[in-house]
């Protein structure tokens, strides 16, 4: 009889215990797929505002820079970049990209002839599009021919790129979505034009099961968020 209050007291207090560790467990949690690069320097930037408006409700980012079928994964939400068609999901429009030159400012970068001073970075695009953003659809806005002097640095994925120009290694064609902090911040400047359109981000979720209520929440909290650009200007 004299065990009984040790051996109540420790059922009950691993009772409380499981109760909360179910309670943890039963918070929605929503899944968001998008690129290595989207993920890095536009969501991540954004969780304490998320976390702000939506505490509720657990994010799980999945970055992939490969296609993934929302129809046989977890995954709730896509964050889709291109042109499209997207057959089995339902899309709409977040906002769309521009490029432009950026370079760190210690470089000194301040007009177009400066192009020749420093390596031009850019990164590999995984899809071949004639309307891809590149250097050489930049230079032919330009009407103008690409320099070989300082010669070119080039990545596999954006965000390398864009922490390459950060670094001072050269200037980069980069999306002014993905450099808003970085512009807002002085560690980057966009010293010259022209700028030019990229493609489209997407919010996307498979027409096979319809979002949930916190996914739709989510979706609600991802088209308040600053994105659309002005050209030569990000937005605040």
């Amino acid at each position: 009889m004299q065990l009984y209050p040790v051996l109540r007291d420790g059922f009950d207090a691993f009772q409380s215990t499981l109760e909360r560790l179910m309670q943890v467990r039963q918070r929605p949690r929503v899944v968001i797929s998008a690129t290595s690069a989207f993920t890095v320097k536009w969501l991540l930037p954004r969780m304490a505002d998320f976390r702000s408006h939506l505490p509720g409700i657990d994010l799980q980012l999945h970055a992939s820079d490969d296609v993934v079928d929302l129809r046989s994964t977890a995954i709730d939400i896509a964050v889709r970049y291109g042109r499209g068609p997207y057959p089995g999901l339902s899309v709409e429009p977040l906002f769309t990209d521009h490029f432009a030159p950026v370079a760190n400012p210690r470089l000194g970068v301040r007009s177009i002839e400066d192009l020749a001073k420093w390596p031009l970075i850019s990164f590999e695009w995984r899809r071949p599009h004639p309307e891809n953003p590149t250097w050489e659809r930049w230079f032919a806005q330009a009407q103008l021919a690409a320099p070989t002097a300082a010669g070119e640095l080039r990545f596999s994925d954006e965000g390398h790129a864009i922490q390459a120009a950060v670094a001072g290694q050269g200037i980069a064609l980069v999306s002014q979505v993905l450099v808003i902090e970085e512009l807002a911040s002085g560690h980057l400047h966009q010293p010259f034009g022209p700028i030019i359109d990229g493609h489209t981000y997407h919010l996307a979720v498979t027409t096979e099961r319809p979002p949930s209520q916190s996914a739709q929440a989510v979706m609600t909290w991802l088209r308040t968020q600053p994105g659309r650009l002005s050209k030569g200007r990000p937005s605040s």
